[in-house]
């Protein structure tokens, strides 16, 4: 009996967190996006900056960008509840971006997890890995390189040369004439 009272939650809140179809298949089934004539520098700083201006903890490497933020909502308390013990500490969601340079362009994956430090340094990891996640990380990845492409510098497109053309000698002038003669 118990069981069966412990089961129907869990089956009440499996019914109501439908897994989306997924918005765009990738080949790391990860979120990824190229940004292009950019370097892996700038695509880690605009990362970078956005997760400060969301609150976020920053933590970086030369290829990675890791964003992390304390979930105090219904999600995390619901986390630390089920996943947690006696001392563990407010879950953290942590997502982390990985960016590698291909010529003048810069591909990105990201991928995220909550995280929960227990008691005697252990850890608990919970990764995001459904089709929600995926297209939520994945419309804010296109989204970042629509913004980057509207505000990169854009290069000046190259004017052909101009054409130089020989003038009949009867229409030059003297000085002209003078000036040719003497070369």
């Amino acid at each position: 009996m118990r069981n069966g009272i412990m089961l129907l939650p869990c089956l009440l809140l499996a019914g109501c967190v439908s897994q989306a179809p997924l918005l765009k298949a990738t080949a790391s089934g990860n979120p990824e996006a190229t940004f292009t004539q950019a370097t892996a520098k700038q695509i880690r700083d605009e990362l970078a900056g956005t997760c400060a201006q969301s609150g976020g903890i920053l933590e970086t490497s030369e290829y990675t960008i890791t964003c992390s933020k304390q979930n105090d909502s219904m999600r995390g308390m619901f986390a630390q509840a089920m996943l947690g013990n006696a001392c563990s500490h407010t879950p953290m969601e942590r997502i982390q971006f990985t960016t590698t340079q291909r010529g003048d362009d810069v591909f990105v994956t990201a991928r995220a997890w909550m995280e929960i430090d227990k008691c005697f340094g252990e850890k608990e990891l919970v990764p995001y890995d459904n089709n929600n996640f995926r297209n939520e990380v994945q419309t804010g990845l296109d989204g970042a390189v629509a913004r980057w492409n509207a505000k990169r510098p854009t290069l000046p497109v190259a004017t052909p040369a101009p054409q130089h053309r020989e003038l009949d000698p009867a229409k030059r002038c003297d000085a002209c004439q003078d000036l040719t003669d003497h070369l």
